[in-house]
């Protein structure tokens, strides 16, 4: 192997090496926005509200000042009769969440309408009872307004003291993760599709871009989650809650409440606690960022109870920044719910454990109400936005959260996330401190799977473009002997086959054809190639009588050369042959003569030579007289051995020495 191309096979090997490892410390070093940071922005709160119009009729047995004795009260309430969280899995507002709230009772909205109606007309009267939603009695039987009171509820009938005509028509709300629900939020929705038991499928009116998730199929492969969810409308107040959990068996549908750490407890008694206080109904997203379920309480799906957790499980559930370590304590209460187990772990008993609804569930309520999930602009606007705003590429993440807050206005982690990056850009300071309510940031590092993928494509290229290379050289023929230059050819001759090699000695073929063996030849060697065969030069044309005499010389003179060919140098190729290979004539008549020595080349043949033939050239027979003593004409063109061209009427080939079959 040459050096030069020794040196352009190491360079290529460099090469490889330096574009599948000089970026890696990049690749690894790049941060990626964490699975809680692409689902946060498409969780939602939803309530179940009822639009209740009220209109309390009073009959009168005195008639008041101006003669009435029929008076009629009209008001209109708007009570919440279910509420959970949920998320979004269309871009047009289709929302999913707990089935609590489909199956959510109407006439307990009617109650309470009744309820406050009466509270507003009479006062202290007509005081609420404990649960406004409850019936309840303000005076003893045979009192006017009692009896106006029990007949305005549902079954009453109006009665000489009066009633209420109620007509209560169902009302859903969906509040987004916005900055401002009077200016971005409070979307009217209605149910679509059939509820079941664990999921209810709403959809927001007039919704064209609203951020989704990403709902995955099943839970294969997930082990590691992150519940999220709201406790009331989205504000300072309310912020997004993230809470970490595990299932018990990588892709199993069961949480893990066995073999618990103390930090593994902590997370699991909180857990409890906030699924029943709002978490109900708002994803649970794996370690991919796919959404495989929602969670439901213990006890089945049931409305969101806010008083069922604590300021501090509240406080102990907002993201914080990763440069933040927050610990929390598990209260003295939540601990005395778990058994202690060998090994310093903890078990929760399944009753305290909310239950996984899984995707599965989830995709078959989406087909029942029509609805293929998929994500939308908005999302991929927020995302990569996310990627250079995680990279402290502040100028660079601008436009992608100005473009996210133009298809979503009030997109709330959008508008903190931009007032960020303005206020940082081209400045070399380090990740800024979140705000609250924001994410918690991902301090892993990671390998982009598309830059693996187009380093080792193109590794892979380079190191077959080297083995190519080294192949061809192996496979590459050494170096020949140089050979001295033939003769030129007359003018016309056809140039000679590239194949063509060099011939037996002559006194192989003088053997077979009764010539004269080539080293008893002037000259010592002869032509190989056959005669009148490509490059070969063909001999002049005879006279057509015969030969005179040469003439005496003169007196003084040297004596005329003879006639015939001039002996070659020893070891010179003849006639652009190796030497020692000699030509053999048409017919086996013997060898001919190289053409180099003076003169022209005669044919043995005694007497003149007959006209050139326009076929086969001066001197050979014609194409279409017999070549073979048996007067078969040879069909064969060139040789079996060797692959060299044969002449009609050869017996022998010219290249290798070999009879002709």
């Amino acid at each position: 192997m040459t050096g030069r191309r020794s040196r352009y096979i190491y360079a290529g090997v460099a090469v490889v090496l330096a574009l599948v490892l000089g970026p890696a410390p990049l690749a690894w070093a790049h941060k990626h926005p964490t699975p809680t940071e692409r689902a946060a922005p498409a969780v939602v709160w939803v309530e179940a509200r009822a639009q209740v119009e009220v209109a309390l009729i009073e009959h009168r047995p005195v008639g008041d000042p101006s003669g009435v004795h029929i008076g009629i009260i009209q008001s209109v309430w708007n009570p919440v009769l279910a509420s959970a969280s949920g998320f979004a899995v269309d871009p047009s507002g289709v929302v999913v969440t707990t089935g609590a709230l489909g199956a959510a009772d109407i006439t307990r909205a009617e109650v309470y309408a009744v309820n406050q109606a009466f509270l507003k007309q009479y006062g202290s009267a007509a005081p609420l009872p404990a649960d406004p939603y409850s019936r309840h009695h303000i005076g003893p039987a045979g009192d006017r307004t009692e009896e106006r009171l029990q007949a305005c509820y549902p079954g009453g009938q109006t009665n000489d003291a009066g009633g209420c005509v109620v007509r209560a028509t169902w009302d859903f709300r969906v509040y987004p993760y916005v900055t401002s629900q009077a200016r971005f939020g409070a979307f009217p929705a209605e149910v679509i599709g059939k509820p079941t038991p664990d999921v209810t499928v709403v959809r927001v009116r007039g919704a064209t871009s609203m951020p989704t998730v990403d709902l995955g199929r099943s839970t294969s492969g997930a082990q590691a989650l992150a519940a999220l969810g709201f406790t009331g409308v989205p504000s300072p107040g309310n912020p997004l809650l993230a809470l970490n959990t595990h299932l018990a068996t990588v892709g199993g549908t069961a949480l893990k409440t066995t073999g618990l750490t103390a930090d593994d407890l902590t997370d699991a008694l909180r857990l409890g606690r906030l699924v029943p206080a709002g978490l109900t109904g708002g994803p649970v997203v794996a370690e991919q960022g796919q959404v495989i379920g929602l969670l439901v309480p213990p006890s089945g799906p049931a409305s969101a109870n806010p008083s069922a957790a604590s300021p501090s499980d509240i406080a102990s559930s907002t993201p914080t920044p990763a440069t933040e370590s927050a610990t929390t304590a598990a209260s003295p209460s939540a601990s005395a719910s778990a058994s202690p187990c060998p090994g310093g772990t903890a078990t929760l008993p399944p009753a305290a454990t909310p239950r996984l609804v899984t995707a599965a569930a989830i995709t078959a309520a989406l087909r029942a109400a029509s609805v293929t999930p998929h994500r939308g602009p908005v999302d991929t606007s927020f995302e990569q936005a996310m990627h250079l705003f995680k990279n402290r590429g502040y100028a660079g993440s601008i436009p992608g959260f100005r473009n996210a807050l133009a298809l979503f206005p009030g997109h709330y982690l959008a508008t903190q996330n931009l007032a960020i990056a303005t206020k940082l850009r081209g400045s070399s300071v380090s990740q800024p401190r979140q705000l609250p309510g924001q994410a918690a940031a991902d301090t892993s590092t990671s390998v982009s799977p598309w830059l693996v993928a187009v380093l080792v494509l193109l590794g892979l290229v380079l190191l077959g473009l080297v083995a190519w290379a080294v192949l061809r050289r192996r496979r590459a023929p050494g170096p020949s002997t140089p050979v001295a230059p033939a003769a030129a050819a007359p003018p016309g001759t056809p140039p000679a086959p590239a194949m063509a090699t060099a011939g037996v000695a002559g006194a192989t073929a003088g053997a077979a054809t009764g010539a004269v063996p080539a080293g008893a030849r002037p000259g010592g060697a002869a032509a190989s190639r056959p005669l009148g065969g490509p490059g070969a030069s063909r001999p002049a044309a005879q006279p057509s009588g015969p030969v005179p005499p040469p003439s005496a010389p003169s007196p003084g003179s040297s004596p005329p050369a003879q006639a015939g060919p001039r002996p070659a140098p020893a070891g010179a190729a003849v006639g652009g042959r190796p030497p020692g290979a000699s030509a053999v004539r048409p017919g086996g008549s013997g060898p001919v003569p190289s053409p180099s020595g003076p003169g022209p080349v005669r044919t043995p043949a005694s007497g003149p030579a007959g006209p050139p033939s326009s076929a086969s050239g001066p001197g050979r027979p014609p194409a279409s007289a017999p070549a073979t003593p048996g007067g078969g004409a040879r069909t064969r063109n060139f040789c079996t051995t060797c692959g060299g061209r044969l002449t009609p009427g050869d017996r022998f080939c010219g290249w290798c020495g070999q009879p002709v079959a």
